[in-house]
């Protein structure tokens, strides 16, 4: 029984050291990059919004990443055709229903970027709470949730 008992012993020993471990997951890699506008120029401001548009953009290597801020209400969104229309609306976001029509228009190729400006805004147009800025253009949609406070 001690010769059976040792014997598997030795060939638990021998076959868990011999044994290949599964290999360690790799390292997450800790790249952060922040977003350049190339030779950005204003295309719309007015006292509810701006619009830049850049022909294009680039990034550059960050040590830590960029976390955009959920009280200032922007969005970036790409034009690839002029031929149809940019629609900016600001939704409610429970029911996603419209709150307030920005803009209808169409707009050369490129890069863009609207900010909303919440000094002009007064509390009984656009009450605290959450919103959707929702841009499409040729179908396609670009949504950025942010809060009034």
């Amino acid at each position: 029984m001690r010769k059976n008992l040792f014997a598997v012993l030795i060939l638990v020993v021998i076959l868990g050291g011999c044994a290949k471990r599964p290999p360690s997951p790799p390292e997450e890699q800790k790249d952060y990059f922040e977003t350049a506008w190339i030779d950005p120029q204003i295309v719309i401001s007015d006292s509810l919004f701006t619009l830049i548009r850049a022909s294009r953009i680039d990034s550059f290597p960050t040590d830590t990443p960029v976390v955009e801020s959920i009280t200032i209400p922007s969005v970036s969104f790409e034009v690839a055709r002029g031929d149809c229309p940019v629609v900016v609306n600001i939704l409610d976001e429970k029911s996603a229903g419209m709150v307030w029509p920005l803009l209808v228009k169409n707009l050369e190729p490129g890069f863009y970027k609207l900010t909303l400006d919440f000094s002009r805004i007064d509390f009984r147009t656009l009450p605290p709470g959450y919103y959707i800025l929702k841009v499409v253009n040729c179908d396609i949609p670009q949504m950025k949730l942010f809060r009034r406070e």
